[in-house]
């Protein structure tokens, strides 16, 4: 056989593999993009009376169990007397909501689900409120959070209402959509609403822990692809001990920005707290603001427990329902079905700690270190 036939052959085989691995890694650098930006599963599990509940991510066309008519929330809806308290909870990714609301709803009176039905990421967010206003059915609820709420409390197929004393949804206030003109008129319509009124709460968490948690799960979806392994669910029930430790393996070493690039995100984020602050109080919505760090314990306390256990109390008096007094923690704790997925403090969590201290000593951000 010619030579210099053999090596064409060889030279266009070689070219089609390298084409070949071209595609592939276009394909796989869209799969990491995409995972890089969305944080939340579409499917995450709690436990109510040993059944799990399902959480759904498709705002539109799904509700708590099963598929429904995607403008099921539009039909006519009057709120019922002695029914579920409407409430709105306000937070962003990894701030602990689903914990949350998953102790309130059961220390209320009965276990049940707020769905992210705002979107749990800034496209999702982008997508929802797009869709409100550019739907010819949609656009005509410009009081959506009020009709949401009331289709949410008046049950539908949710067998998780039954008994309970809240019921709600949760809105994760992202910058890209809080000016947007259906989250404005969605909060307006909240601000107006008397028989029942709405009950907001707004929970934050240390930024420095919410960049750390998405950190953590992000390179544990990395993990996931890079080995083809199932994903990490990002929450475990209480007594999930697999689940802990899945967690527990990327619970270090992560890699924090310093310098400028951390104190631009810091700005990004103190500026977007003043916003909610801001839009609340120009509505005259009545709002409860809960910090994770108490609620939990996780925060430099002289008396966690007590303390504790009074921001607890502040939630449940807000919302008028629920222990507002005499609660301890050994109360709430016995409450909880999902277990926390990293018991490491900060400086053990972050790789370049030193780094990241040394960034924010002496800048208006240095209490978060310590918080």
């Amino acid at each position: 056989m010619n030579p210099k036939y053999i090596k064409t052959t060889l030279s266009r085989s070689y070219q089609r593999l390298i084409m070949f691995l071209m595609v592939l890694a276009i394909m796989i650098a869209g799969k990491l993009i995409s995972t890089l930006y969305i944080f939340d599963h579409e499917l995450e599990l709690t436990n109510s009376n040993q059944n799990p509940i399902m959480y759904v991510k498709n705002y539109f066309d799904l509700d708590i169990i099963g598929r429904e008519d995607a403008y099921s929330w539009t039909k006519p809806c009057s709120f019922q007397p002695n029914s579920p308290q409407p409430v709105v909870l306000f937070a962003l990714g990894r701030s602990g909501s689903s914990i949350t609301w998953d102790t309130m709803s059961t220390l209320t009176g009965q276990r049940n689900i707020a769905n992210e039905i705002t979107g749990g990421n800034p496209w999702s967010s982008i997508e929802f409120f797009d869709q409100l206003q550019n739907d010819t059915v949609y656009q005509q609820f410009s009081n959506w959070t009020i009709q949401r709420l009331c289709h949410v409390q008046r049950k539908g197929r949710r067998k998780d209402m039954d008994g309970a004393r809240i019921a709600g949804f949760q809105w994760k206030p992202f910058a890209s959509t809080w000016k947007h003109p259906y989250a404005i008129k969605g909060l307006e319509a909240i601000a107006a609403a008397n028989d029942p009124i709405v009950k907001v709460v707004y929970l934050r968490r240390n930024p420095l822990d919410v960049k750390a948690s998405n950190l953590r799960h992000m390179n544990a979806k990395l993990n996931s692809i890079a080995s083809g392994q199932s994903e990490i669910p990002p929450h475990c029930k209480v007594g999930d001990i697999k689940c802990q430790d899945s967690h527990s393996q990327f619970s270090s070493n992560i890699a924090f920005p310093t310098g400028s690039d951390l104190l631009k995100w810091l700005k990004q984020n103190e500026e977007q707290v003043r916003a909610i602050h801001e839009r609340f109080e120009m509505l005259n919505i009545p709002f409860v603001e809960v910090s994770y760090e108490k609620l939990y314990g996780t925060g430099n306390y002289t008396d966690k427990d007590r303390e504790s256990a009074e921001e607890w109390m502040k939630l449940f008096q807000h919302l008028g329902v629920g222990p507002q007094k005499g609660l301890t923690m050994e109360k709430v704790q016995e409450a909880f079905s999902l277990a926390p997925t990293n018991k490491k403090s900060r400086n053990e969590t972050i790789d370049n700690f030193e780094a990241v201290a040394q960034t924010l000593t002496g800048t208006k951000y240095e209490h978060y270190l310590v918080e």
